[in-house]
Parts: structure tokens; C-alpha cells; sequence
């Protein structure tokens, strides 16, 4: 981070930015940057043995940027590019301009993609890249859909899954996008809320942890290991929730706490869902069921017991399950579907899907995070998917199947990740929509899973990275690596006499951990998996059959 304004007595001030690095000859050093020149060597605490060597620019000296051993780059307010190779920490380095401005234009941000060989920079209001080692710069034009005249980049830093840029605009606020690591695609709108519910102010990528930081003005910092999954820091925390209304969290996955969270309830939470409240505050929400009035439960601190938690009265009756996407909360019931854009303060009924009372009892509902939501019902001898491209606002079908004595249908759970949303079915198949948007209502059949009646499908999560889980009856686990194309069967989450005829009913994925959770009371019931189901760790017995769980992280939508 640039140190602004920086005095030490009367030899060293106005530093504007400060690297560590080694010297060509692997000796550690320390980088210094003045406006007029710089100051190195082997020990910055010692500021009085650095040496000090007078840059000529034209301009002042405004960034630094370590690139390899030997090699640092500063660059100039008058648009230079000026590289810096030290043989030693105390010896004077060989100074080269590697790129000018024709224009003269500041240089405002840079950075080093290691991995590519590639440098990074901003000259006004374009973003150019160029090799490590010299040569041409190349003007990403596919930029100037997030820069204009007045804007310019303001940090920028790189990982192998891509690019996350700052930019500053005319008015001094400032946005976030993320590029693919080629530039093929730079993704401006719909970006996770957490990532762009305040001004970024930083951006930084972590090596050793393989983690993105962006800092933000209200004085918070959003982290992820994945740009599909961003989540404010302090707020992780993964939740699992079941019968009479039992809620267990845990900051790690391993260690549980468990509590009631309306005392005295026989009232089952059907499923839990994280997202945002009205003011931009994370949130939990898990449907009620067995005809109550007060439908869903809120809280907006999980780790607060039962004093933390309200209930809603939705007018659905009898929750199902609920998802937060784009800013919107979806639930249904029994029999409707209901609507919240004002973090769940206020609900409307939404849809007309066409189903009697009681005949939503294993619908699902699932976002994309970008505007899209999928609903899917059965009713007598019909089983439907149902879309919304406006936020659940309106609704039309997408899909519907007729039920024969040789296809049995109906859909046990649908969810979108990486461009698709994938179902699971009574039937035991797999079936896939790659259009993200909904458009051509067609959905094909990838594979039927070669379980038993007893292990049918009963949830599908995306994790990230093309990676997919199903679970099921018996503990039944199912994988994928490819983004749905393939499946294949992984190892039971549990085993044993004890655990006959007990299904996994819910799985979660977040920073390299999916957890599962059973419908069982006398035994452990939460299961932790690190590589992807080859192995299953029992981590928790909660003491109540269990039905849901989440992560406190908001939709991917990329």
C-alpha cells in the first residue's frame, strides 16, 4: 500500500510508495520511492545506511513495483515506465525506460502478473498490458467499457483466475470489475454485492494464502479464494438448521455450537439461506413449516441464540426453502411463492404456477445472482420449471413433464453455477439449462445416476472452479469436475449398520470445504469433506434430524 507524506527527520520525506524485494544476487532489499529518485538496501529499519539514487523522469516518481530478483519498476506522473536491475542491495542500479507516453499522462495504477509475464498499467484512461521483460505495450481496448474520459484505473493486482480492477471515476467515486486473466471478457455489472455494496478504496492478491482482499470505505474488507463467491470479513460463518426449529454455526466447519432458536417450538426450519438485509447488512433467513403463520425465521446474527431471532409472517404458510440473489429475496410455502426487495421487511405473492394447496411441497427455488431465478413445482400428473428474468417479479414456465408409470418425475432440487443451472429428479436424472438467461427453455438430460430407489437425489450445490456435488438417500454423494458434464459416484458420507436408510439432506461448499448434513438425531450428523467426497470427516452430532445448511456468503453469479 502507498505510504503518502511520509517524513523521517530531515533526509527522508515525501515517500510515495515503499517495496521489498531481493537483489539480483537473491540479497533481500528494501525499495523507497521519492518523487525525485529513490532510496535501497538491506534493511529499511536502518533508513540511515540506505543509499539513495536520483531517478530523471521528467516528471515525479509515483509507483514502485517489484517484479523479479534484481528487478523493480517505478513509473512516473508524466507517464514513464522506469525499470531498475540491482546486482547487489548496495550496489547503484542500471536504470532504463521501458515505456513513455506520448501524451505525458500520469501512470496511476500497476501490476505484475507473475504467473503470464505480464505488467499492467493505466495511462489516463486506458489500461495497457506489456511482457515483464520489455517490449510493445498492448492497449486493451475492451477496457474503455469501464473507463471514460475523467475515469482512470485506480489498482489493479492479478491471480491466475483473473484480473480485479479499481477504477476511479470523473466524480471520485470508484467501481470495481474483473477481468479474465486474457482480457476476453471483463465483467462490470452484476458483480457479488458483497464486493460492490461500498466504494473499494484497494485491492490486493495474497500468494501464500492464494486470497483476494478488496478494502472498502465504510471501513470493512471483503476476502475470497474464488471471484465467483466474495464475502465480508468477520462475517464467515457456515449455519445448519432442522428440526424443532434447531440452529447449529460454526466459524470453521469443525467446531459447532448448537441452540433453539424460538424455545419450546416443535416447528422443523426447512432449509437456511444468507444474504442481505435492507441496509446492505448480511442476514439469515430459514423457512418455517407445519402451517405456520409466522413463516420465516430472520436473524442477523446467527452466533446471538434465540434472543437473535424474529419471525415473519409472509402469507405463504408452511415454508419450503428461500434464496437471496441481485439484492431479492424469494421464498415459498405449501402453495405460493413470495417476494422481498427490501431485504424481508416487506413480502408480495408472486407467480401464478398454476398448483393446489399443498402441492409446492417439494419445490425448490434457486438465482444466478444476476436477475434470473428458476421455481420448479409438481401437481398431480404435471411438473414444471418456472422462470423469472426480472428478479422474480413475473414469472412464465420454462419447462414441464407429464407423469407416466415409466418416467417418474418431479424435480427434487435445482441450482445455477458457471453459466447453468442443473436439477436433480425423482427419476434419478441429471438435467442441464446452459442458457444462463433462459431464453430457449431447453433443458437436456446429462446422465441418469445409477443409484437405488432409496438413494434418490435429494440436493445439488456448485462450489466454484466447475466443481458440483449431489447427495442423497443412503448418504449417496456425486460429483463433477467439468461444470455438469460428467458425474461420478464418490465415496458414501456415512457408513455403517447405523446410519441404513438415513439420507443426506443438504451440502454446502466454501474455501476448499463441503459439509453435508443428515436427517438424523442419534448420531453425527454434520460431515466434512476436504477433497471433494473421497473422504468424509464427522464433525458434529446436533442432537435433532437436520434439513439445511449454508455458508454466509452471498450468490455467485459469474
Amino acid at each position: 500500500m502507498p505510504v503518502r507524506d511520509w517524513t523521517i527527520g530531515d533526509d527522508i520525506e515525501g515517500i510515495v510508495d515503499v517495496r521489498e524485494g531481493k537483489a539480483s544476487n537473491n540479497q533481500a532489499m528494501a525499495l523507497i520511492v521519492l518523487p525525485t529518485g529513490v532510496h535501497y538496501g538491506t534493511d529499511i529499519m536502518t533508513l540511515d545506511t540506505l543509499s539513495f539514487e536520483t531517478v530523471t523522469s521528467g516528471g515525479n516518481l509515483s509507483l514502485g513495483l517489484y517484479l523479479s530478483a534484481g528487478k523493480f519498476l517505478i513509473s512516473s506522473d508524466n507517464g514513464k515506465l522506469i525499470l531498475l536491475s540491482f546486482s547487489t542491495a548496495s550496489s547503484a542500479p542500471t536504470v532504463s525506460t521501458l515505456y513513455t507516453d506520448s501524451g505525458a499522462s500520469p501512470i496511476t495504477a500497476m501490476a505484475h502478473a507473475i504467473g503470464i509475464n505480464e505488467i499492467v498499467f493505466s495511462v489516463g484512461n486506458k489500461v495497457y498490458t506489456m511482457p515483464s521483460a520489455g517490449g510493445d505495450a498492448t492497449e486493451r481496448a475492451d477496457t474503455e467499457t469501464i473507463t471514460s474520459a475523467g475515469s482512470h484505473l485506480f489498482d489493479v493486482d492479478y491471480s491466475s483466475q483473473g484480473w480485479v480492477l479499481i477504477i476511479e471515476n470523473s466524480d471520485d467515486s470508484k467501481t470495481t470489475a474483473i477481468a479474465t486473466s486474457d482480457w476476453s471478457s471483463i465483467l462490470t455489472d452484476n458483480l457479488p454485492s458483497a464486493l460492490v455494496e461500498s466504494l473499494p478504496l484497494q485491492v490486493d492478491y495474497t500468494e501464500e494464502t492464494s486470497t483476494w482482499i478488496v478494502a472498502r470505505q465504510n471501513g470493512t474488507v471483503v476476502t475470497t479464494t474464488d471471484l465467483d463467491d466474495w464475502r465480508p470479513s468477520g462475517d464467515a460463518l457456515w449455519a445448519a438448521v432442522g428440526e424443532d426449529g434447531n440452529i447449529s454455526y460454526s466459524a470453521n466447519g469443525t467446531s459447532w455450537t448448537t441452540y433453539q432458536a424460538f424455545a419450546g417450538t416443535t416447528v422443523d426450519e426447512q432449509a437456511v439461506a444468507y444474504g442481505l438485509d435492507g441496509s446492505g447488512n448480511g442476514m439469515w433467513m430459514t423457512p418455517r413449516w407445519w402451517d405456520q403463520s409466522n413463516d420465516i425465521g430472520k436473524t442477523s446474527d446467527i452466533t446471538a441464540g434465540s434472543s437473535g431471532w424474529s419471525t415473519i409472517n409472509t402469507q405463504m404458510t408452511s415454508g419450503i426453502d428461500v434464496a437471496y440473489g441481485d439484492g431479492v429475496w424469494i421464498a415459498i410455502g405449501k402453495a405460493a411463492a413470495v417476494r422481498s426487495a427490501d431485504g424481508g421487511a416487506t413480502w408480495t405473492e408472486v407467480g401464478d404456477f398454476d398448483v393446489s394447496s399443498g402441492a409446492m411441497n417439494n419445490s425448490s427455488v434457486a438465482s444466478d445472482g444476476a436477475g434470473n431465478w428458476v421455481i420448479v413445482t409438481h401437481d398431480g400428473s404435471q411438473y414444471r420449471v418456472w422462470k423469472s428474468t426480472d428478479d422474480g417479479a413475473t414469472w412464465a414456465a420454462s419447462k414441464q413433464w407429464a407423469w407416466t408409470s415409466a418416467v417418474k418425475w418431479y424435480v427434487k432440487e435445482i441450482s445455477y453455477g458457471n453459466g447453468v443451472w442443473i436439477m436433480t429428479t425423482w427419476d434419478k436424472q441429471v438435467q442441464s439449462c446452459t442458457d444462463a438467461g433462459l431464453a430457449t427453455n431447453s433443458w437436456t438430460a446429462v446422465t441418469t445416476l445409477s443409484v437405488s430407489d432409496s438413494e434418490r437425489p435429494v440436493d445439488i450445490q456448485y462450489a466454484g472452479n466447475s466443481k458440483w456435488m449431489i447427495v442423497g438417500g443412503e448418504r449417496m454423494c456425486y460429483f463433477s469436475s467439468n461444470n455438469g458434464a460428467s458425474w461420478s459416484a464418490k465415496t458414501d458420507i456415512a457408513t455403517g449398520a447405523s446410519y441404513s436408510g438415513i439420507s443426506a439432506t443438504n451440502v454446502a461448499y466454501y474455501d476448499g470445504a463441503w459439509i453435508a448434513v443428515l436427517n438424523t438425531a442419534t448420531q453425527s450428523n454434520i460431515f466434512r469433506s476436504t477433497d471433494d467426497g473421497t473422504t468424509w470427516t464427522a464433525v458434529a452430532n446436533t442432537g435433532k434430524n437436520l434439513t439445511g445448511i449454508a455458508y454466509s456468503s452471498v450468490l455467485p453469479n459469474t
